[in-house]
Order: C-alpha cells, then sequence, then structure tokens
C-alpha cells in the first residue's frame, strides 16, 4: 500500500470515529438534559461542578476544531452562471 493510501485509509477512519464520537456526545449530552427537564419545566438542578467539567471539555473541543478548520481545503471559485 502506497504513502498516500495509507494516509487517506488512516484519516478516513479517524475522520469516521470523529464523527460517531461527536454523535455519541450529542446523544448522551440529550439524555443529560432529558434527566433535567420535563419539557419546558426544569425539574432537576446539575451541581455547577459537573456543568463547568463538560463546558471545559467543550471549549477543550472548540479549541481542537479550530485548529482543524485550517487545514481545509480553499474553497473552489465560483464561476459566474452567466
Amino acid at each position: 500500500m502506497t504513502t498516500t493510501l495509507r494516509y487517506v485509509d488512516t484519516y478516513s477512519q479517524a475522520l469516521d470515529a470523529a464523527w460517531e464520537a461527536l454523535e455519541e456526545a450529542i446523544v448522551k449530552t440529550q439524555e443529560l438534559n432529558d434527566q433535567m427537564w420535563q419539557g419546558d419545566v426544569l425539574v432537576r438542578r446539575s451541581p455547577a461542578a459537573d456543568v463547568s467539567l463538560l463546558t471545559a471539555k467543550l471549549r477543550e473541543l472548540t479549541a481542537e476544531m479550530q485548529t482543524f478548520e485550517v487545514t481545509k481545503e480553499p474553497m473552489a471559485s465560483a464561476r459566474p452562471l452567466w
């Protein structure tokens, strides 16, 4: 297998794993929120330390995504429709 093909395979696996982990994180956060709310009514409070912990982890993810955003290929220049 060439180096390029190995990179594509490794990149694809990492991309798929990141996607799945983010999807799972969304579902798990929804489940957590479901325990706190009944419809539009707040029925429980979360410990501030727990909220801060998850918020800090989200900031860490946001920083990683900002780094990843820099690697984005430039957009192809749009051609006029006329």
